[in-house]
């Protein structure tokens, strides 16, 4: 399994699709060359003073058809809005099982396995003075759980805003 990343860049319109394993850290020659690219794109499209938003899907919706639908709303209610302030739409796909219940928990080490990612997302975004923007959807919310745990920092302080659609997250993970 891997996970993958890729940027929808809105003036060409085109998507941009790079990966790495996730038993690959982001020391490794992909994960570099990754954040390498990502911050040339951003320099090359002049994102300073605009927003990445970065989108982690819910179980299954890795999948075709679900996917392209997904990519093909953020380019017509995102892309083709003016009023906009994202530029970048960086998403993380990570791979479900098979069997829901039992994928609660493994979507957990999978946040785990991620948590490096956001350390330098968020050295990226002071770089290119950009707000970093984060959407998790449903069993998404799972992984960046994991993900959140993971790293001692306060990663919820990463970003300018936090979007919890339809969390599939135990109701108590609130109650403080």
């Amino acid at each position: 399994a891997a996970f993958e990343f890729g940027t929808i860049d809105w003036s060409s319109g085109f998507m941009n699709k790079k990966a790495f394993g996730e038993s690959q850290s982001i020391e490794s020659e992909e994960g570099i060359l990754f954040f390498e690219t990502l911050t040339k794109d951003m320099q090359k499209l002049g994102v300073e003073d605009k927003d990445l938003l970065i989108y982690m899907h819910g179980f299954y919706a890795n999948m075709w058809p679900y996917f392209p639908h997904t990519i093909r709303r953020f380019n017509n209610d995102l892309g083709e809005n003016e009023d906009c302030e994202i530029e970048i739409v960086l998403w993380i796909i990570w791979h479900g099982g098979l069997g829901y219940q039992k994928y609660w928990n493994d979507a957990l080490k999978k946040g785990a396995k991620l948590s490096p990612i956001f350390p330098k997302l968020h050295e990226l975004s002071n770089q290119t003075n950009c707000d970093l923007n984060l959407l998790t959807h449903s069993m998404g919310n799972q992984v960046m759980r994991g993900a959140v745990e993971k790293l001692d920092r306060d990663t919820t302080s990463y970003f300018e805003e936090w979007v919890l659609a339809a969390p599939d997250l135990d109701p108590t993970d609130f109650a403080e």
